[in-house]
Parts: C-alpha cells; sequence; structure tokens
C-alpha cells in the first residue's frame, strides 16, 4: 500500500484498524483472530469513517472481523455510494446494527427524511449506539415487514444476518407486523427510495405491494434471497415482476441489484415539460 493510501485510511479508521488489518493481509493471523483481537480493542470498528460498535451476542466473532477489514456488506454500500440520491426520503428495511444505514443517512441532505425496519429485538440497542455514535438521524421502527396480521413469529437463528420470519432456530419471538405502506404513510414520505435486505422477505414485500412500490418508489437497492421456501423460483419471480412494472436494473453485483423506476423519470420529464 502506498504511504498516501495509508494516510487516507488512518484518518478514515484509525491507526488501530489500519495495523489489524496488516496483521491480516500480512496472513499472520485469520478473519476469527481478527475478530477477537477487535473484542479485545473495545469491540469496536471504524470503517468509511464510521465508528462502528460490536458488542452483540448475536454477532459471530468472524462477522466482527469483516467489519474489521471493511468487507460488511461492502456491495450494497457501493451501490448506495453510487446510486443513491441524496434529495429523497428513504426507507430501508432490514437495518441490522446499522453500518449501511449510517451510510445512507451521510449521504442525504435531509438525513431526517430516513426511516430503518428492524425486526430482531436483540439487534435494536446496538442499532441505537451505531445511529447515535455516527451523527445519525433515521428513526428506528422495531417490527417485520409481513402481512395478514398486526404481528409474526422471527426467528433469530443465532446471528445478526440470519433472523428471519421463517422457521429456524433459537428462541422464536413475536413482533409486530408493518407493511411498507403502512410505514411511507406514518412518515409522510409520498416519494421515496428503498433499501432491501431482509433475508427472503424481499419477495412477499414485492408480491404484496407492487402497485404501491410502482406509485412511490424511484430506487430499488435490493439484496436477493434463494434460502427462503421461496428458492430460485421466488428470486427469478421477484426479478421478473420489478421489469414487467417499469423497473430497469441499472447496477448489479452478485446478489444485490439496484432498479430505476421508469415511471418515476417519465413523470419528471412531463413536470418539466410544463413548467
Amino acid at each position: 500500500m502506498k504511504f498516501t493510501e495509508v494516510v487516507k485510511a488512518v484518518r478514515a479508521d484509525g491507526m488501530k484498524a489500519v495495523l489489524l488489518r496488516g496483521l491480516f493481509m500480512s496472513q499472520l493471523i485469520n478473519i476469527e483472530q481478527l475478530g477477537k483481537l477487535a473484542e479485545r480493542f473495545g469491540d469496536i470498528a471504524r470503517s468509511d469513517g464510521l465508528i462502528i460498535r460490536m458488542d452483540n451476542p448475536l454477532l459471530p466473532v468472524r462477522f466482527k472481523g469483516t467489519i474489521l477489514m471493511g468487507w460488511y456488506e461492502n456491495d450494497e454500500r457501493e451501490m448506495i455510494q453510487k446510486n443513491l440520491p441524496d434529495d429523497e426520503p428513504v426507507i430501508e428495511l432490514g437495518a441490522s446494527i446499522g453500518v449501511v444505514a449510517c451510510i445512507a443517512n451521510r449521504r442525504l441532505r435531509s438525513p431526517d427524511q430516513h426511516v430503518v425496519v428492524e425486526a430482531s429485538p436483540e439487534l435494536i440497542p446496538t442499532l441505537k449506539k451505531n445511529r447515535d455514535l455516527n451523527s445519525c438521524q433515521f428513526t428506528i421502527i422495531e417490527a417485520a415487514i409481513a402481512y395478514g396480521s398486526d404481528s409474526i413469529a422471527f426467528f433469530p437463528n443465532g446471528e445478526s444476518l440470519a433472523g428471519s420470519i421463517y422457521t429456524g432456530s433459537g428462541q422464536k419471538v413475536e413482533v409486530p407486523a408493518k407493511t411498507l405502506q403502512a410505514i411511507a404513510e406514518n412518515a409522510n414520505f409520498h416519494h421515496f427510495n428503498l433499501i432491501c435486505d431482509i433475508e427472503g422477505s424481499e419477495i412477499e414485500v414485492i408480491d404484496h405491494e407492487i402497485d404501491f412500490i410502482r406509485e412511490h418508489v424511484g430506487l430499488i437497492l435490493i439484496e436477493t434471497h434463494y434460502f427462503t421456501p421461496y428458492g430460485e423460483e421466488g428470486v427469478n419471480s421477484l426479478l421478473k415482476k420489478l421489469a414487467t412494472n417499469g423497473f430497469e436494473i441499472i447496477d448489479s453485483k452478485g446478489k444485490q441489484y439496484c432498479f430505476r423506476n421508469r415511471n418515476s423519470l417519465e413523470q419528471e420529464n412531463e413536470k418539466r415539460e410544463e413548467t
């Protein structure tokens, strides 16, 4: 690494993070050992200029190592920096510990126009800590996205990335159920952008709320999941339904897709012509 790159990394993430990453890159320690060192140094990581608290029992040691290396949700973070408009409200489904939420919130001209949703009660304290540590202003809704009832069973499945409404391991908890439309209307968001990483439930969101999404969402950043009861067929159905409702893929990497709503662009062009 060049000297200027080292200086830039130290300024953004601190000397401790740079030294620990150097140990891993030199193959002196593995990713789990890196996570254990992070625990010994206060369970705090710095990445992209963020301060990230990791003192949560749902965060595996190896996961802490990936956060320290800056790998956590890297594709999603890059797409946000590249594509997310800074002048419109945002709703994020599946906030976890808040890394992506903080990245998105720092981009917004009106950071209070940002709502994040997280279903796992055990992750909420860490999500709040990371919001406050980074002086972010997003509102947190403690709920799962689900349909047909006011609450739903949620399975933590042993770690932060695996929580789901689908049958799994860990102690089952009952959490409030919300719809995207209800969240948007409560926040008074008429037109907004959507970030979605909810471990397979994205298929149900698109299936149940595509009409509302077509009318009110300009950009969608979504992570797809094949391990749900819907499998590959469900993911393909989601992609097809978005395409047939006017959403075009403008960026993709792995399981991550960024869609732009052609309907919104046409409406904006019409307004410009009228004025």
